[in-house]
């Protein structure tokens, strides 16, 4: 199902002004690989964030309340919605720092899957406008999100190490 996140706000107070922080469970994950799995070997043999295609899908925070949510998917309006798909290759530059693990892309909230350290992953969008955010291997949200205007029948090419760039 197509998705969008356009003109996403709090559904508790409305704001606009909501940040990504990961799939739910992801804290306690994290902490499981840190204090009792240790660190490194934790980061080595911990579970991963989603397993299989569909996975969890992004929480937000609001930044005006506090509030914590997971939009509800909802159709992109109908004058969001593309008649031809633009592609989407998405390039995880190589990078020490989580480099055994894959890091999960989401587009619009919804995994589309993971990329291994120095690997790429394609995908498409019937959607205009669009966000793109990727997680740890636990689910932690880095900050940093790409949001963009597609084209149809265009192509994006967006590379990431623990920033867009």
């Amino acid at each position: 199902m197509a998705t969008s996140q356009h003109g996403l706000k709090c559904p508790a107070c409305g704001s606009d002004d909501v940040v990504a922080t990961g799939t739910k469970g992801a804290l306690r994950r994290t902490l499981v690989e840190t204090f009792v799995l240790g660190g490194l070997i934790g980061a080595l043999i911990g579970k991963p964030a989603a397993e299989g295609p569909g996975g969890r899908n992004i929480q937000y925070k609001c930044k005006a309340c506090g509030h914590g949510f997971v939009p509800e998917a909802k159709p992109p309006e109908i004058q969001e919605h593309m008649t031809t798909a633009c592609k989407i290759v998405f390039h995880r530059d190589k990078g020490f720092v989580g480099a055994l693990r894959p890091f999960y892309v989401y587009l619009n909230g919804r995994q589309v899957g993971p990329v291994a350290n120095g690997q790429a992953i394609e995908f498409t969008t019937n959607t205009k406008s669009n966000t793109i955010t990727v997680t740890d291997a636990v689910g932690t949200a880095f900050k940093e999100v790409y949001r963009f205007e597609a084209a149809e029948g265009g192509l994006v090419t967006v590379h990431f190490n623990r920033k867009f760039s």
